[in-house]
């Protein structure tokens, strides 16, 4: 068996996945190995690099900087680049590894077409449980309830 698999399967983010799934994720994926303070994404890339990716942590740990600030930091199994991934935009921040080693595999989104349908329906459905857990956890108040988003409506009259 391929040992990029059983890394994969004990990513938090693909744990779920079957082997066969798995073995489908490969194709549409490509591995990084990236050393301490090493940059592995500039805020405002543009499309010709890593424009289409989804990453996703299996070794180590990178911090997620704005403007020079620290907003996130994110360790194996946690994602980033999902705004670029699903709305071609350009990256919103930078992203460092902090640790002695990083394994990050990158889900090339115009790959994902050409796989298993079931495969890469399981990762969207996994990409969307990800997105909405942060979107949760950030919607919570000091006293851990939800708090009511304000929308306003955009009506056309």
């Amino acid at each position: 068996m391929d040992q990029r698999i059983e890394f994969l399967k004990k990513t938090p983010f693909f744990m779920d996945f079957s082997e066969e799934h798995l073995t489908e994720m490969l194709k549409a994926s490509s591995w990084s190995k990236y050393e301490f303070n090493e940059m592995i994404i500039h805020q405002d890339e543009l499309a010709d690099k890593n424009q289409r990716i989804l990453f996703v942590i299996v070794i180590g740990k990178i911090h997620v900087m704005k403007e020079g600030t620290r907003i996130a930091e994110l360790k194996g199994g946690d994602i980033f680049g999902e705004v670029s991934f699903l709305k071609d935009q350009p990256r919103v921040a930078d992203v460092i590894a902090k640790a002695k080693q990083v394994i990050i595999v990158g889900v090339d989104r115009d790959k994902l077409t050409g796989i298993d349908a079931q495969a890469s329906s399981c990762f969207y459905k996994r990409l969307a449980e990800v997105i909405l857990d942060r979107y949760l956890l950030q919607s919570k108040g000091p006293d851990d309830k939800i708090r009511p988003v304000n929308f306003e409506p955009h009506l056309p009259f």
